[in-house]
């Protein structure tokens, strides 16, 4: 790609952005589903205002570009596609996704999604394209079975590493041992006049006792390749 090529391209995306944020900005004020009243509604708002027809020009621009038939014939799903668009996009320079943060305000799993993608931890609503889309790159090929192995074993990787040890299991209970019940009286209460019966110094004492460590967790190299080999 040519500097030419990559100003044009540069131009076009900011003409999107804008466009994109100028319609959201629109239909805050006039769209009754952006009230204050309508603000946790349920599932997605609709797309109203946004010109169907210029955006398809914009793509259908690009759609036989090589970088984009390449694109298309490695990822089986819409999801997975997108994975690889904006990583490709980041690669002509910064993608932020603060540049798509308008699309919160009518999908929010889409939004998740999209803003978790080349980040090393995720949102729920991103794990499953975001796994299936780490092992298509794996294979080179699109894969039409949904495989999730890889977020499977994270997620159990993530869960395992916050296990407590017997040592902070012990350190928690003796804390239970020592906590006491302060009370006071309604004299006291109301006239403000009232004194901690409990010696603070001796409340946190524990936490010089004891080492918080964070275990460390390995998972056998032999159930990583087994989680990955089922979906195959």
């Amino acid at each position: 790609m040519d500097d030419k090529e990559f100003r044009k391209i540069k131009k076009d995306s900011t003409t999107l952005i804008n466009y994109y944020w100028d319609i959201c900005t629109k239909n805050i004020p006039s769209n009754p589903l952006f009230t204050i009243e309508n603000q946790y509604v349920e599932g997605d708002r609709k797309l109203v205002g946004f010109n169907f027809d210029f955006l398809r020009k914009r793509i259908h621009k690009y759609i036989k570009h090589p970088v984009a038939t390449k694109i298309f014939n490695n990822h089986a799903y819409v999801r997975t596609i997108l994975c690889e668009v904006v990583l490709t996009a980041r690669q002509l320079g910064v993608m932020p996704p603060t540049d798509i943060r308008w699309l919160k305000l009518y999908n929010r799993t889409a939004y998740a999604f999209i803003q978790n993608i080349g980040r090393p931890s995720l949102f729920s609503e991103g794990l499953g394209p975001i796994s299936h889309y780490l092992i298509e790159v794996k294979l080179g090929k699109p894969l039409e079975e949904p495989d999730f192995n890889i977020g499977l074993v994270g997620f159990e990787y993530e869960l395992l590493s916050f296990a407590m040890t017997e040592a902070r299991q012990k350190a928690a209970e003796d804390v239970n041992s020592i906590i006491r019940v302060v009370e006071f009286t309604d004299k006291e209460l109301n006239n403000g006049s009232y004194n901690s019966k409990n010696n603070y110094k001796d409340d946190f004492k524990y936490s010089d006792d004891h080492v918080f460590d964070m275990v460390s967790v390995e998972i056998p190299q032999d159930e990583i390749q087994k989680n990955k080999q089922k979906g195959f």
